[in-house]
């Protein structure tokens, strides 16, 4: 790619070195994302400082640039309505905190989705801000194919106790969709046939 002004590039390379992020950080976010250093040096000031005293990661973090990359090219309407979401949850700073450093870019995904798929996770399985926050793999998660149809089939056979071996609703929604067929769709395919069809049907829309 070509930058549009070089004065802004060696700004912006300084501004980088000057807040404690190592040559090799720099690198490789650059690498992964060269806009970063066509971003406005003000902006990219101001994401800098918030990342480091507003989300509280240090420039010393690996995930320090990747979460101000995600930043720099959201407006600050949307980065406060994604704390917004988090807070109308009841979540502490501490907990968004973490879904930020473990899930960076979680902050370009819709407002919809994370409503959502926050609702459905806590208001539906009842999981607490600090799981979801430890989990965030939950948030990366369709709702429509694989967390619905597979909490509707995990509830359902674990209330009538069809399997022996049971395993918690986070573990089945990490397995391979052939292997949640094999240790629980096809198990129960005899006992509940109707279930079996129509989650068939819902995975394959």
């Amino acid at each position: 790619m070509s930058f549009n002004n070089h004065a802004t590039l060696e700004a912006n390379l300084n501004l980088l070195q000057s807040s404690g992020c190592s040559n090799d950080k720099i690198i490789n976010i650059v690498l992964r994302n060269p806009n970063i250093l066509n971003t406005s040096t003000k902006k990219l000031d101001e994401m800098l400082h918030r990342v480091e005293n507003e989300v509280g990661v240090s420039p010393n973090s690996s995930q320090f640039l990747h979460i101000v990359n995600v930043l720099v090219g959201l407006s600050q309407e949307t980065v406060d309505k994604k704390y917004g979401i988090f807070k109308s949850f009841g979540w502490s700073d501490t907990d968004i905190l973490n879904i930020l450093q473990k899930l960076r870019y979680y902050v370009a995904l819709s407002e919809a989705r994370s409503q959502t798929s926050l609702t459905f996770l806590m208001k539906e399985v009842r999981y607490k801000s600090t799981y979801v926050a430890s989990h965030p793999s939950l948030l990366t998660y369709s709702l429509e194919k694989r967390l619905i149809p597979r909490y509707e089939m995990w509830k359902l056979i674990n209330g009538k106790i069809l399997i022996k071996s049971r395993h918690g609703f986070y573990t089945v929604t990490t397995w391979s969709e052939s292997k949640f067929l094999d240790k629980y769709v096809l198990l129960v395919k005899a006992e509940l046939p109707d279930l079996y069809g129509l989650y068939i049907k819902r995975i394959a829309k």
